[in-house]
């Protein structure tokens, strides 16, 4: 079990690439893995509605979870590769956030 105390806070989106846009993000890494949750997509392009990650219409937000490669130069390292282990999309801020605190505990358990 990995001890939360050392799990890794990052102040940026994790993953996708137009995460600029994005103005709910969460990427903590926990031991070997990287788990990254995006949302509230805004994209330059469009006006002030929020857009969706997926095809579904309730696919607001986003969860990835990749191991990671190596330290690199922030705290989180860099994915081994562009195929997460995990993939889950969510309707509300809410769900996504505990889904990423769930999978935070579930993989600091596997380690």
């Amino acid at each position: 079990m990995i001890d939360p105390r050392d799990w890794k806070w990052c102040g940026f989106p994790g993953h996708f690439i137009a995460a600029r846009w994005c103005r709910f993000h969460l990427t903590t890494r926990v031991g070997d893995f990287i788990i990254s949750t995006v949302g509230d997509y805004r994209p330059c392009y469009g006006g002030h509605e929020q857009d969706t990650l997926g095809a579904d219409p309730d696919d607001l937000y986003e969860t990835m979870v990749s191991p990671v490669a190596s330290e690199g130069e922030c705290p989180v390292g860099a994915a081994k590769t562009w195929e997460p282990e995990l993939q889950e999309r969510f309707a509300t801020s809410e769900a996504a956030e505990q889904r990423h605190m769930e999978l935070c505990w579930l993989y600091a358990a596997k380690q």
